[in-house]
């Protein structure tokens, strides 16, 4: 053994060491800057030393890399894998191995595809070049990773808003857990240090965060999050992160604010009625239009509504939608009138239903209009045949039933 790949083995004994140090201490927690540089310094050693490749060396040394693109968010794994060459890997990189009391251990190049599914989270636009990416799928769904292809790479990371955290007891310890959700209304969780491995974050500040997460199956069949890195941790509100394009933003009427419970009642245009909580940097009144980011799991009942933006009153008007109606009947002695909706440039009427409903509905083509809402925005009744335009959707009624309330009209 020459002196260069002597000095290459005691790299790899440092390099260990120093790992199984920091993982020992801290978890997945961020590692002191001077370990994560010293581990980067002793990689760029070895590469200047010029041992001979394929080697065992080499690959003890890819061993440590990998074991640093899990730990470290801030080491460049791809551009690391690019100069150590995976034509360097040998036969037996591919092979697994089982100790003596029977557990499993990976083969180099698995690990190798997992170190690029963690690359991914951290440093999305670092990639390998598609055909390597190819040769990694398989072994990646294999391992149970989520993977789907995008602009013709792969795609293994989501982007999920928290909802809130909770606590639960597992084998007899308490533990905080991070329920998160994802663009299509799934529902996962997470305990915490998972969420705020490589940030400081308060728990309390967790909630209507989005965050990167690496989803992962389990042998049990069951979704988890493998690792997860946050979108944005400075913005206020969260449709200011880029990651709020992954998630659908909608109009809506505020109906009530409840002060007592500081729950803000929202009905989208769809009929859907979603509760939002008090946002310190909104400043809201009932009657208000309001843009938001629906919050709907598939499992469940409570929506809830990330207000992002307060229409002016007219421009909110316009955004919610208006629905063309004929005044059917009205009566102002008994202080109502009477509407029916027209119908489209094609002869169909579209009724209003809610959309997502879990009972049958039949679609609500007419209502009523009360005197009292028309004394609230300066009018008189509207006559019969007056063709008018309505703000509406569907509210249950004090007998459990939905019919459309119209919250505004104009002639």
């Amino acid at each position: 053994m020459n002196t260069n790949e002597t000095r290459g083995w005691e790299i790899v004994k440092q390099l260990n060491e120093g790992l199984g140090t920091a993982s020992s201490a801290n978890g997945r927690a961020a590692v002191p800057a001077f370990t994560a540089l010293a581990a980067r310094q002793l990689l760029a050693e070895y590469i200047k030393l010029g041992c001979q490749k394929p080697s065992r060396l080499h690959s003890a040394i890819l061993s440590c890399a990998l074991k640093m693109a899990v730990e470290f968010p801030e080491f460049h794994f791809v551009p690391f894998l690019d100069i150590w060459d995976v034509a360097n890997l040998r036969p037996e990189d591919s092979e697994a191995r089982m100790d003596d009391s029977g557990r499993h251990f990976p083969s180099l190049v698995e690990r190798m595809t997992k170190a690029y599914a963690y690359s991914l989270l951290y440093h999305p636009n670092e990639r390998l070049e598609t055909g390597l990416e190819q040769t990694m799928k398989s072994v990646l769904s294999r391992k149970g990773f989520v993977v789907t292809e995008k602009d013709g790479h792969l795609q293994l990371t989501t982007t999920v808003i928290a909802t809130h955290t909770f606590q639960a007891e597992v084998r007899g310890r308490k533990m905080t857990f991070v329920s998160l959700l994802t663009p299509e209304g799934d529902e996962l969780s997470v305990e915490v240090h998972t969420i705020t491995a490589h940030c400081r974050m308060r728990y309390e500040d967790i909630p209507h965060h989005f965050f990167d997460v690496l989803p992962r199956t389990s042998e049990g069949g069951k979704l988890r999050v493998e690792a997860a890195v946050p979108s944005t941790v400075e913005a206020a509100v969260p449709s200011t992160s880029p990651a709020a394009s992954s998630f659908e933003t909608t109009i809506g009427y505020i109906d009530h604010i409840d002060y007592g419970h500081k729950h803000i009642h929202v009905f989208d245009r769809e009929s859907r009625h979603l509760v939002s909580k008090f946002a310190s940097c909104i400043s809201m009144q009932e009657g208000q239009y309001v843009e938001f980011i629906p919050l709907i799991p598939k499992e469940g009942n409570f929506k809830e509504a990330i207000i992002t933006h307060v229409f002016s009153a007219e421009e909110g008007r316009q955004a919610f939608g208006y629905r063309a109606a004929v005044i059917t009947y009205s009566d102002v002695a008994k202080g109502y009138c009477t509407w029916e909706l027209l119908p489209d440039e094609n002869g169909i009427i579209h009724g209003i239903v809610e959309t997502g409903a879990k009972e049958p509905q039949e679609p609500a083509v007419k209502g009523y209009i009360s005197q009292s809402l028309c004394t609230s925005l300066c009018c008189s009744l509207p006559e019969r045949d007056t063709p008018i335009q309505i703000v509406t959707f569907l509210k249950r009624g004090k007998d459990k039933t939905k019919r459309p309330v119209v919250v505004y009209f104009k002639m």
